[in-house]
């Protein structure tokens, strides 16, 4: 099996320092004046070498390279990353041919290389997606199944947690191929949570399965997990420019506590949604409009289900 390193998918990073090096005209002696090598770091260039994490990190620094620039770098030259976005694409415009040799060739990566980096979740995601949208799919329900559980062998052993982990259980929500381990969602969503997340994309994926998460719960009629996810919502420090999950802290608390206090009624729920939907049509594109109203749509239809007589 092969390790990551023995792939040597990052190499073109080291190409890409030295560009920005170039294009910024800053001389190799800077590197030296500031303790790092410059030997080091044009065989670093050539491939012959590797560098220090502390001289890497000088090095970004003089660069000016932030954080978001590194990480974006980086993921792009991930094989697994390149492999769930061509799968997806691939899928996403029915391309037959190229979905099935895509995904044979993602699997095979994932069962030659060292489990890291999310590859399993990564591959959860197109085996998903295969199974639900390509007509002509090899994918079995069995399939993603097992793979399902593997991973969860993998999380319940787990003493530290990604935010692709909470990813795949808000996936795992919608496929609604076995049960939904609800603690385990919650564990890692704590754990998530504790850290200081600043980067838009960590936290769509948070809203996004707390959405799910809460969504599911309304369904199945988990009154527990719905008061856990408004109180989750209810604690998050929300910018003032984050109107999404300021709209979603409105409708959580507003499902939530009618059902607390058997309150639920269809003429104060729909005065809510349109007065949810009025404000949006200000300020944002109609499309985008269309796709919180199906989500409230889908919501109206669980939670009327939760009527003062089946509550009593």
């Amino acid at each position: 099996m092969l390790t990551q390193k023995g792939l040597n998918e990052y190499d073109q990073f080291a190409l890409f320092l030295e560009k920005i090096r170039k294009e910024k005209k800053i001389p190799f002696r800077i590197f030296d004046e500031n303790g790092v090598s410059s030997r080091t770091f044009q065989r670093f260039i050539r491939g012959e070498s590797d560098m220090r994490i502390t001289d890497l990190a000088i090095i970004v620094e003089i660069l000016s390279l932030s954080p978001f620039e590194i990480t974006e770098k980086l993921v792009s030259l991930s094989k697994t990353v390149a492999y769930k976005t061509d799968c997806l694409n691939a899928i996403k415009n029915n391309d037959r041919k190229n979905t099935n040799k895509l995904i044979l060739e993602f699997k095979k990566y994932c069962s030659n290389t060292s489990r890291t980096l999310g590859k399993q979740e990564a591959l959860y995601k197109v085996l998903s997606a295969d199974y639900f949208f390509n007509p002509y799919t090899l994918t079995s329900k069995e399939e993603i199944m097992e793979l399902e559980k593997k991973i969860h062998n993998r999380l319940l052993d787990a003493s530290i947690y990604t935010i692709y982990n909470l990813d795949f259980l808000a996936y795992q929500q919608i496929n609604a191929f076995q049960e939904f381990p609800p603690k385990l969602f919650f564990k890692v969503l704590k754990e998530i949570s504790e850290k200081n997340i600043l980067n838009t994309h960590s936290l769509d994926i948070i809203e996004r399965a707390l959405v799910k998460m809460f969504i599911t719960s309304l369904k199945s009629r988990e009154k527990k997990n719905i008061q856990h996810i408004s109180e989750v919502f209810s604690t998050y420090i929300i910018s003032e420019h984050n109107w999404y999950l300021f709209m979603w802290k409105k409708i959580t608390s507003f499902v939530n506590q009618s059902i607390k206090y058997q309150e639920v009624n269809k003429d104060s729920w729909l005065n809510f949604k349109n007065s949810i939907l009025s404000a949006l049509t200000i300020f944002i594109p109609t499309s985008q409009t269309d796709y919180i109203q199906t989500q409230l749509d889908e919501i109206e239809t669980y939670y009327l289900m939760y009527t003062s007589k089946e509550q009593s």
